[in-house]
């Protein structure tokens, strides 16, 4: 099994031992209302189809990681989703509310795309975040993303298509965390 640690967090493909920490913090509208494809209220069989589909990481552009603080507390995910038709994997993630604003998310994404980078010949990969969802769009800047566009995109969760800021990240571009000062 592919695991990663960083500083602050264990990474591992989400296994069914995981299910209902996923299925809580799928379950808070505060979480769902910023990710597209998550319905509110979240059904449990929905999270445990995702959990079958992602618990192998058969293929670095298509994985998810599960993401664990130090003391094996579940935080939420950052998964490669991988688009067939462009062979582009998207980025998404999610981190459950008490973990808000300590710089987990930053941490988990630069070390999943650090991965990514180093366990295939990845060039691009995707991302993007509602409008009205500035700390996600930040955690991209930072760690090199540039705006592509923006358009609607359905928001299960809301029940609407929203604004998003469409984004993608150049392998050449890639600023991880710890190459920096600032991080």
């Amino acid at each position: 099994m592919v695991e990663i640690s960083t500083k602050r967090l264990d990474m591992r493909p989400p296994q069914m031992r995981d299910l209902d920490a996923i299925h809580t913090v799928l379950s808070n509208f505060e979480i769902s209302k910023f990710l597209s494809r998550v319905a509110h209220p979240f059904p449990k069989e929905d999270a445990a189809g995702w959990i079958e589909r992602n618990s192998s990481a058969a293929v670095p552009a298509d994985t998810a990681f599960a993401l664990f603080d130090k003391t094996g507390g579940f935080c939420g995910m950052a998964s490669f989703d991988l688009d067939e038709e462009t062979g582009t994997p998207e980025i998404g993630y999610y981190l459950d509310t008490p973990f808000w604003g300590l710089g987990l998310m930053s941490e988990a994404v630069s070390a999943a795309l650090k991965w990514l980078f180093s366990k295939s010949d990845v060039q691009l990969v995707n991302s993007g975040a509602y409008t009205f969802n500035p700390a996600s769009l930040a955690i991209q800047y930072k760690l090199g993303f540039k705006d592509m566009r923006e358009e609607l995109r359905i928001c299960e969760a809301q029940g609407e298509e929203l604004p998003i800021v469409v984004t993608q990240l150049q392998r050449e571009n890639f600023k991880p965390l710890e190459d920096r000062h600032d991080a």
